[in-house]
């Protein structure tokens, strides 16, 4: 490692290629350069490096210096008239309240009623009925929901029976919307009742209201099969006017409906949303997944699907693909209504085989299988498979079908639509199973029936219903209905939990890329094929006085300018389509240093170690090297690893993992720091890393072993001169180390500093005789030492090193683990990431054999790894950088506006995880800009919290001012404008957006100001900078494809490609202070449609950050994701946050103890203390770290009142 880098920083030349003089260059590196040279020659530098041989010869297209513009297609249709000649309407808007109903057959005197009649079913209260109660369901409060669909839908049946036909929208919850005034104060009511309903509070105007009986079946809906078999279900809906029922529409200038009031645009697209969703489901469709999403009709499933697609799942006839369509509408700039339509295809749970249509039970005799899982159905379940089977069962829902077969009663009962749960403790019986192993096993459950006795299960199907099981041995679960067989279980339609079958994902995406290029046209197929179908969806639509236009919309969308890359060495890169690589001679601009690794080898024949020794090599040859050692890599990786039993062949992996991380750190801290082999003795060289100093905090140091647990430290001289105690002339006095060689070229002798001199292998050397000097080969002599005065004397001089009691910590080492796995393994990934990050602090690499055996092209491989290493170890002091962004916007080097005045740049995003009791990992990152206007360096700050959605104001804060600390402690500076970009969130958070999150923006700052204000020059006074909020969706519907095809790039559209017109949000409804949302492109797509990333503006306080300019910045940013030679959909810091969240949900199971054994046995594991609303690490206190972060060994820490910028802040995922 070449320790003056840090004061090099501007120079190009890339570290670890140290100048020498000509004639040292091996016949190998001459041939090498002489190689190179004629590859130029023949066919360039490989430009933009494209396609699987890095694209030499071939010249690219030329690079988009400006923007331009061209049309393109979305999957947007204009809400247009239903009736050309109607001009104007109106909605009606109820509130809806849904109770139990009883059956009442006699009037109060006691006299037969000629026909029964249905009231409100009182609340019972100490187990009496209270008079004059309603008995509430709630159903619609709690959102849509089965039950809630199919009573909505009942009362929209009742509504259309009359000759008056009245229609109703509604999305399962309790606001419904009429196409017409459904009753006047005037109107008889339907029902005759025998109590008064409830008045009004003293003081309120009793509102207009009607009440309707409507029958549903419960647990099903009115048209399956088994509907008759499933008893009728009393609701009693009562309607109710809400304060301004009116919704008044006209159609605007541009030919699309819109309300008269701009002010309701967004409830008039709530109305349009429930109306398509509800004209879907009379037509025969489905709900699933989202609200707005519902599944096509099985008759005309296999003919809007590819075949092969729709039989993807022939091996398994229980489950298969189903597609559905998803719309939302929008209010858009113009006054006009768009309705976003998309195709999604998921994986069911279904119901009935697709062949024959029979009902697929959860047990089949003929393929002896329980839900997939094979057994033997004439024995119990072995205890070895008993979880696999539970697990399978706990993810369908099922229902519950059987005949009764009695002398006097004979029929079909039928429970639909119920899942396994945790049975309620009867009698002797105190612990909870949601499954037992044997219907005719009295040890496991038995119970009291009168007049039956005890019975089992099986015996009292026997005898109560006259059922004789066919399988005694096989089990029960418990549902809301209490224990049934498994074998009168049949599979309910329901969408697949964690569908991530290889053939399921291949043969989606194989279904998506056919159809890309032509989505649109598509999706009016499918919108023909429903319509033929059945038309009720489209009497409903017309009711409401509109239809969607024929066409898509098809407007102009505008490509954005590509930057140039500059690479180490000269070489520079013209991405194509947002791709580019590292092929050719290409170096690192900056490479990193690599002082010290660790090495463990997972694989089976344990030659995983090899490809760590490749990797290397690769490494340096893009300039990322360790001087010390770069010639003795396969030595030093075989002195270092860890051969570690394949994870599949182990038990515990958690134990396996931590085990073997551990003694890869204790065995590269005995190579490196105590140097046990003697590597360094015999190279007369010292192990070159990093080190916490007491006062200026991380530097640069020498370690030389002592022979006990401390370490000499031998620091550069411009931080301290000595590193030894000698006695000179009687006196003992501090004196540095220096080392005399004799050049190999010119024969004489000089003296060096130690940091100036290396071992390229055993007994051969390198050395510069000052800061400005090539290095050139040399040969060793002997070490003395030097005072400040010049004296020099010899070893027998030497009194004693200087010690610095320094912990290990401290000292770093190793930089990096490197970790190699057979086959991929997620589990062990997450594993190693949180041994190494959150237990050690210690960066990670993982490498997959099979992955690097599959490949054409290793070096590629190698490649792409080396950026990945480069992001992780690129710190304050080696400023290490892949590439930078030149000649963009008219700009020499970096992005437009970000460096006219001191700004942060930060991302957020969060990930929340499974189960009732799960925390949210909130991650935010801050852009480290360089000199060169580079984002290629990031910083994180991690923290917990139990809200899903948004970010609660203390953690918020917390991360705000973190994030800050990390910018002001890299650069030196305190950020004069903010500019933040939030991942995910849908629009219905916005509000809650402004107030816990950006409302706190200014407070967070002006904490971190008071820290820091003695430090910044001139500036006193807090002054709040200017802050621009940018909302990044992912998740909406909106497709853009090319209009021509000419212009497509693999079907899709070019990278850059930015839409912000047309189907922008109409910037009145409350969301946005100015109109600056816009759609981009960012990732060049190579299969199925492309995917843009909407950006939404909550608050923009800078004026002079433009729509323009914030595309420009936002595509630039794009350029700046430091692992991948391509653009990120995402824009690169929400895409590092989005990532390092999700990295960590996964291993939070095992901090907290839910999964895997780190409770026992880990009395070392720092967990996680929760007090109050407080989250922490219980080791914070002895590290003096950032208390409320996850990950504090990445953050800055406070030395001596100033805050100092972690040695490696990239946590590259």
């Amino acid at each position: 490692m070449d320790p003056r880098y840090n004061k090099r920083q501007a120079d190009s030349s890339t570290y670890g290629q140290r100048s020498r003089l000509p004639h040292q260059l091996s016949h190998h590196q001459q041939s090498r350069d002489r190689s190179r040279e004629r590859g130029s020659a023949r066919g360039g530098n490989g430009g933009s490096g494209q396609g699987r041989h890095g694209g030499e010869g071939i010249r690219p297209p030329p690079r988009r210096i400006h923007d331009e513009r061209y049309d393109v297609q979305t999957n947007c249709f204009k809400v247009v008239p239903a009736n050309a000649s109607k001009r104007e309407g109106k909605w009606y808007e109820y509130r809806a309240f849904v109770y139990e109903a009883r059956k009442i057959r006699k009037d109060p005197d006691g006299n037969l009623l000629a026909s029964p009649k249905f009231v409100f079913k009182e609340e019972k209260v100490d187990g009496e009925f209270k008079s004059g109660s309603r008995k509430s369901i709630g159903i619609l409060e709690k959102g849509a929901s089965l039950e809630s669909e199919q009573v909505m839908l009942a009362l929209q049946r009742k509504l259309l029976e009359g000759n008056e036909k009245k229609w109703i929208a509604t999305d399962g919850g309790p606001t419904v919307f009429a196409a017409s005034q459904l009753f006047k104060e005037t109107d008889p009511h339907d029902l005759q009742y025998y109590e008064k309903p409830p008045q009004p509070n003293s003081g309120e105007k009793e509102k207009l209201s009607r009440t309707y009986l409507v029958e549903i079946k419960k647990g099903c809906r009115f048209d399956e099969d088994f509907a008759e078999n499933v008893p009728d279900i009393p609701r009693l809906v009562i309607l109710e006017e809400v304060d301004d029922p009116i919704l008044n529409w006209q159609c605007a200038s541009g030919g699309s409906l819109w309300p008269l009031d701009d002010s309701k645009a967004q409830k008039f697209c709530q109305v349009i949303n429930i109306v398509l969703k509800n004209s879907m489901l009379m037509s025969g469709c489905r709900s699933f997944g989202n609200k707005l999403t519902a599944c096509l009709p099985d008759e005309i499933q296999a003919t809007v699907m590819e075949n092969d697609l729709f039989n993807s799942n022939a091996g398994d006839r229980t489950i298969g693909p189903r597609m559905g369509m998803l719309q939302s509408s929008r209010a858009c700039v113009n006054k006009e209504i768009f309705v976003a339509q998309s195709a999604k295809v998921s994986h069911f749970h279904l119901d009935k085989f697709q062949d024959d249509r029979r009902r697929i039970p959860i047990l089949d005799p003929g393929k002896q299988t329980i839900a997939g899982v094979r057994v033997n159905i004439n024995e119990c379940v072995p205890c070895d498979l008993r979880d696999t089977v539970e697990a399978a069962l706990d993810k369908l829902t099922f229902h519950i079908i059987y005949d009764i077969n009695t002398e006097n009663d004979k029929r079909r009962v039928v429970k639909p639509g119920v899942r396994m749960r945790l049975s309620t403790p009867e009698g002797e019986k105190k612990e909870k199973d949601s499954i037992l192993w044997a219907s005719n096993d009295p040890d496991q459950y038995s119970f009291e029936a009168s007049p039956y006795g005890t019975c089992t299960v099986y015996s009292y199907f026997q005898s109560r219903y006259g059922i004789k099981l066919r399988y005694e041995n096989m089990p029960i679960v418990f549902t809301k209905y209490g224990w049934y067989p498994v074998e009168l279980l049949f599979q309910s339609f329901a969408i697949m939990k964690g569908a991530n079958d290889e053939n399921q994902k291949m043969a989606i995406l194989k279904f998506y890329d056919n159809k890309s290029g032509r989505a649109m046209s598509e999706l009016k197929r499918y919108n023909d094929e429903l319509r033929q179908f059945s038309q009720h969806g489209q009497e409903l639509e017309e009711a409401f006085g509109f239809k969607l236009s024929d066409e898509p919309l098809q407007h102009e969308a505008k490509l954005l300018a590509e930057p140039k890359l500059e690479f180490g060495s000269g070489h520079s890169s013209s991405p194509r389509n947002g791709s580019w690589n590292l092929s050719g001679n290409k170096k690192l601009f900056r490479p990193a240093d690599l002082p010290s690794f660790a090495v463990i080898d997972f694989t089976d024949k344990g030659d995983g170690h090899e490809l760590v020794v490749g990797l290397l090599k690769r490494a340096a040859y893009h300039g990322l090297t360790n001087n010390q050692f770069e010639r003795e890599y396969p030595q030093v990786v075989n002195e270092l690893v860890i051969k570690a039993n394949p994870l599949h062949h182990s038990g515990d992996m958690v134990q396996q993992i931590n085990t073997a991380l551990e003694s890869a750190i204790q065995r590269a801290k005995d190579f490196f720091l105590k140097d046990c082999t003697n590597f360094f003795k015999q190279r007369h060289t010292a192990f070159k890393t990093y080190v916490t100093h007491p006062t200026i905090g991380k530097t640069e140091c020498l370690v030389y072993p002592t022979g006990n647990d401390n370490l000499g430290i031998v620091y550069p001289q411009e931080v301290m001169f000595e590193s030894h105690q000698i006695q000179f002339k009687g006196e003992i006095q501090e004196a540095r180390m220096a080392i005399v060689v004799k050049s190999d070229y010119r024969g004489d002798k000089f003296m060096v500093d130690p940091f100036d001199f290396v071992s390229v292998e055993l007994n051969k050397w390198e050395a510069r005789r000052d800061e400005s000097s090539v290095w050139e080969q040399v040969t060793f002599v002997e070490f003395q030492w030097t005072t400040k005065d010049g004296n020099v004397v010899g070893k027998d001089a030497v009194v004693s090193s200087v010690q610095c009691d320094y912990k290990m910590w401290q000292v770093e080492c190793p930089a990096i683990i490197f970790v190699v796995f057979q086959n991929i393994e997620k589990e062990g990934h997450s594993l190693v990431k949180m041994f190494s990050n959150f237990m050690n602090g210690v960066q990670s690499q993982c490498l997959v054999k099979a992955t690097h055996d599959r490949q054409r092209n290793e070096a590629m491989y190698y490649s792409n790894l080396v950026l990945k290493i480069n992001a992780k170890l690129a710190n304050s002091i080696n400023m290490a950088q892949s590439w930078k962004i030149t000649a963009y916007k008219g700009l020499k080097q970096g992005l437009p506006w970000i460096a006219e005045a001191p700004t942060i740049i930060l991302g957020l995003a969060l990930t929340k995880g499974s189960g009732k009791d799960s925390k949210t990992v909130v991650v935010g990152s801050v852009a480290l800009v360089d000199e060169s206007g580079s984002c290629l360096k990031n910083g994180f700050s991690v923290q917990l919290q139990s809200r899903p959605d948004v970010i609660e104001p203390r953690v918020f804060k917390e991360i705000i001012k973190s994030l800050t600390i990390h910018f002001y402690a890299s650069g030196g500076e305190f950020p004069k404008r903010v500019l933040v970009f939030r991942d995910g969130q849908s629009e219905g958070n916005f509000p809650e957006i402004r107030s816990d999150e950006i409302d706190n923006i200014p407070q967070a700052l002006e904490d971190v100001w008071e820290t820091v204000r003695d430090a910044v020059p001139g500036n006193q006074f807090f002054q709040s900078p200017k802050v621009s909020y940018v909302i990044c969706l992912n998740q909406h519907n909106i497709q853009v494809v090319p209009s021509i095809a000419s212009r497509a790039v693999n079907k899709n559209v070019p990278s850059g490609t930015c839409v912000d017109n047309v189907i922008m949000p109409f910037a009145k409804m409350g969301l946005t202070e100015d109109p600056l949302s816009f759609l981009l492109t960012a990732q060049g797509g190579l299969k199925g449609t492309s995917k843009p990333v909407f950006y939404r503006m909550l608050l923009n306080q800078n004026g002079s950050l433009t729509r323009e300019v914030l595309e420009s910045v936002v595509f630039g940013l794009s350029f700046q994701y430091p692992t991948a030679t391509k653009t990120t959909r995402r824009l690169s810091l929400a895409q590092y946050c989005k990532r390092l969240s999700e990295q960590l949900i996964s291993y939070l199971p095992y901090i907290d103890g839910r999964r895997g054994s780190l409770k026992e046995g880990f009395a070392h594991f720092p967990h996680l203390v929760v007090d109050g609303d407080e989250t922490v690490r219980s080791d914070h206190s002895e590290r003096n770290l950032i208390s409320k972060e996850l990950l504090p060994d990445f953050c800055p820490r406070l030395v001596n009142g100033e805050w100092q910028a972690p040695l490696r802040p990239h946590l590259a995922a």
